[in-house]
């Protein structure tokens, strides 16, 4: 048998209804706030020796939140206790080394286990027999783009360029070719339509276009080249069975001639705009897998305002709303007002304007004279000089400065 439940420090026991206990009986206790059963346990159990183990509350070691290198973890908590775990990603341009199980940390008494461990991405130099690799390095970084160029009288069979992945080079570099086979005529793509001048023979190099037919959807690339004989890549054109209804009302534009119902994939209709407004691209809206994809109407706007003393602005054929355009002043001269302005719904925003930072002939003054000549316009900076008519002394500096707009102070001439 038990005696009642010990007491203990920083804690007490729940559920403590008797007087005496027997053997095997658990009673569980609770820790005050900022304290854990040490060893984690919270139950004790009467055994033939007394209660086993001893209650105890200790104040944990924390863990404040590690720091971060080629690693970030994602929390806002600052402190953290044993056990407690993190979760941690590389940066770009690292990943995790190979080898580690887990990308968490746990909390310990002895801090932080294991270290996050992340590497930096690298890739080998490609090898190019017959050519030569911009820049020249022994490792490429993540994202680093490698250019491939061939020697004279080798041609180059695949990409210009590469970029460095973690899984490594993105496309493949290509190879060098002392002789490169020419393409065959136009290639045979079901329900497509290559487009193209037509020739007998396209030699490495030569691009096509690949349109699908009505009701049917490209799937890949609708450019095509031939390389090293072949055409590449090819792609193809499969039945679209969604079709889209009557196309619905364009904001500041009308549908010409929308006869049909029903539109299958890849019909089109005509799109106008109403006056004083311009449709942006094509001017056809165009069914696309059950959707009409349709242009936008924006309003055309004026000319914008020449300012005086500004460098004229290189005028567009047409300004749509949205569209803006910059000023620039003569020399001597100073932008008040925004450098920008943007046309908004058919109308310009109030324009900047060029003030004149020239000064004015230089004032007379009592018994002077000042040898300007003809001129009535002066720069800033520039300097006159006065002097006084005879039996008068000048009383102080001779020289004024143009500066702001207007003349330094003025001399006077004393008798």
């Amino acid at each position: 048998m038990c005696d009642p439940t010990p007491r203990f420090y920083h804690g007490h026991i729940i559920f403590n209804y008797w007087n005496t206990y027997i053997e095997g009986n658990n009673v569980t206790f609770v820790c005050d706030m900022g304290y854990s059963p040490a060893n984690q346990q919270s139950s004790i159990t009467c055994t033939k020796k007394g209660w086993s183990p001893a209650p105890r509350c200790i104040r944990p070691e924390t863990c404040l939140k590690p720091p971060e290198g080629d690693f970030i973890f994602n929390t806002t908590k600052s402190v953290f206790f044993p056990g407690d775990k993190l979760h941690y990603e590389c940066k770009e341009g690292f990943e995790i080394t190979k080898n580690t199980i887990d990308d968490t940390v746990a909390c310990t008494e002895k801090g932080w286990e294991p270290t996050p461990s992340c590497v930096a991405i690298v890739c080998n130099i490609p090898f190019l027999e017959s050519g030569t690799i911009e820049p020249r390095e022994d490792i490429f970084q993540h994202k680093m783009v490698a250019h491939f160029k061939c020697n004279e009288e080798f041609t180059r069979v695949g990409s210009e360029s590469a970029q460095c992945y973690h899984f490594g080079w993105s496309p493949q570099p290509p190879i060098c070719k002392e002789n490169v086979k020419p393409c065959p005529a136009l290639p045979i793509i079901s329900h497509g339509i290559v487009t193209g001048e037509p020739k007998a023979v396209f030699q490495h190099g030569d691009r096509l276009e690949v349109q699908c037919e009505i009701s049917f959807a490209l799937y890949g690339s609708k450019i095509i080249e031939c390389v090293d004989g072949e055409w590449a890549p090819l792609p193809s054109c499969k039945e679209e069975v969604k079709t889209c209804g009557r196309p619905s009302a364009i904001k500041n534009g009308y549908f010409v001639n929308v006869k049909s119902s029903i539109y299958r994939h890849g019909d089109t209709v005509e799109c106008r705009c109403l006056q004083r407004y311009s449709i942006i691209g094509t001017n056809l809206a165009k069914c696309l897998h059950g959707q009409w994809e349709v242009p936008s109407c924006l309003g055309i706007c004026p000319s914008p305002p020449q300012l005086p003393n500004a460098i004229n602005i290189a005028e567009m054929r047409i300004y749509k709303s949205g569209d803006e355009v910059s000023f620039k002043c003569q020399e001597h001269f100073l932008l008040r007002g925004p450098q920008k302005i943007k046309c908004e719904n058919g109308t310009w925003q109030t324009p900047p304007r060029c003030l004149d930072l020239r000064c004015k002939s230089p004032p007379e003054i009592d018994n002077g004279i000042i040898d300007i000549g003809n001129r009535t316009i002066f720069l800033p900076g520039e300097t006159v000089e006065y002097r006084c008519s005879s039996g008068f002394e000048i009383s102080q500096l001779k020289t004024v400065r143009c500066e702001n707009l207007k003349w330094s102070e003025l001399p006077v001439c004393k008798g």
